[in-house]
């Protein structure tokens, strides 16, 4: 901060990769230098943006795609690199950008989809599976009552013995198939989200676009903001989300 004062891009730059060489894999503190940049207390929000020309390369690097950003933490990095371009007379560069970002988190989405999908039919497979085994002891009980013979009545025992060893085995492996499904839904919950927020950083950014150039909200950008939350009710799943684009669209249409 106290050499950001000085406007000294150069030397915050040579600060900035001295930090991120010593954070190395460390995920927490690479994204905490990352924040930290982009809250420069000597900057001016235009400012910061105009004389840290490196630092949209960093951001990309460091915050496109990466999975290991909470959807919180995603949204608001992505709000506060909007606000250091909002007034830049940049937002075109904003545009392209937040563009790959939402290309890339569709494919996010569409792959943690897949695996949510994958994961359930496994744990549905092992519970018919184990369904089957229980319709099947079911009846062997219903032999064993009605059979005279003892030697075949042991005979039907052993397999009802069999089969209940087996149907532990599978009741293990439902257990691990169910968390291994929750974990899947839990990301695919998570793209979700971040592809939302995209959504919504591109909305903004068209919305900043229509208050800069115009004295009064400018049409055009704001019907591409009513497409970009058309796309979002398109491609994320969450019913809240939807319906939070709705709300947002009708909004646009007002100031329209």
């Amino acid at each position: 901060n106290r050499v950001a004062r000085t406007n000294d891009s150069a030397t915050v730059k040579g600060n900035f990769d001295k930090g991120m060489a010593i954070a190395g894999d460390d995920f927490a503190l690479r994204s905490n230098m990352v924040r930290a940049v982009l809250r420069l207390g000597g900057y001016h929000a235009v400012v910061r943006f105009q004389n840290l020309p490196w630092f949209p390369a960093i951001f990309e690097k460091e915050v496109k795609g990466n999975v290991a950003l909470r959807p919180g933490t995603y949204k608001d990095m992505l709000n506060a690199y909007l606000g250091g371009y909002a007034n830049s007379g940049r937002l075109a560069e904003v545009e392209k950008l937040f563009k790959s970002f939402i290309a890339v988190d569709l494919k996010l989405k569409k792959d943690a989809d897949a695996e949510s999908a994958k994961k359930t039919a496994a744990r549905k497979a092992v519970a018919q599976e184990r369904e089957k085994i229980q319709l099947n002891i079911q009846e062997l009980d219903k032999q064993i009552r009605e059979e005279k013979d003892n030697a075949k009545r042991d005979a039907l025992n052993k397999r009802i013995t069999d089969l209940r060893a087996k149907s532990r085995e599978l009741f293990a492996a439902h257990e691990e198939a169910n968390r291994a499904e929750r974990a899947a839904n839990e990301k695919a919950s998570q793209m979700n989200e971040r592809l939302s927020h995209v959504y919504n950083a591109l909305t903004n950014c068209y919305k900043n676009l229509a208050r800069r150039y115009m004295e009064s909200s400018d049409p055009v950008f704001l019907r591409k903001a009513v497409g970009v939350q058309k796309q979002r009710i398109a491609n994320v799943t969450a019913v809240n989300s939807k319906l939070d684009a709705c709300n947002e669209i009708m909004n646009l249409a007002l100031a329209i």
